[in-house]
């Protein structure tokens, strides 16, 4: 086997593929984006790393979940508060868990337009 076959064969094996634009996908249907799908378009638009949009995404599915899958439009500060009151005493997550989640939620409500944005005390409830 030629030494450069070889190579050629290592490059075709680590290139990578663009992920499907969500965008793109729904343009053809009715139907609007998803919150997390949203979410995740403008982290990629925001051109944060791929980690921490898993990383928002997770926080944020989360947040839904424990205030009983309610949309963040009908929750606000108190639930973000005690959201966070729940990470640390009843999951007991460390403080730097705490600022990750809170950086998910202020990402959410701030920059992706939430109707009930929490002030900026909020992120007093993390530390």
């Amino acid at each position: 086997m030629n030494p450069n076959d070889r190579n050629r064969d290592q490059r075709a094996t680590s290139i990578r593929l663009p992920r499907p634009d969500p965008s793109r996908l729904d343009r053809n249907s009715a139907k609007p984006l998803r919150l997390l799908d949203r979410m995740r378009e403008g982290l990629r638009a925001r051109h944060c790393n791929r980690r921490t949009e898993k990383a928002y995404v997770g926080w944020t599915r989360r947040f839904i979940l424990i205030n009983g899958k309610r949309h963040p439009d009908e929750t606000g500060e108190a639930e973000i508060g005690a959201c966070l009151s729940h990470l640390a005493s009843e999951a007991k997550v460390s403080t730097s868990t705490q600022n990750q989640a809170l950086a998910a939620l202020l990402f959410l409500y701030l920059k992706m337009g939430m109707t009930s944005a929490p002030s900026r005390s909020c992120s007093a409830t993390a530390t």
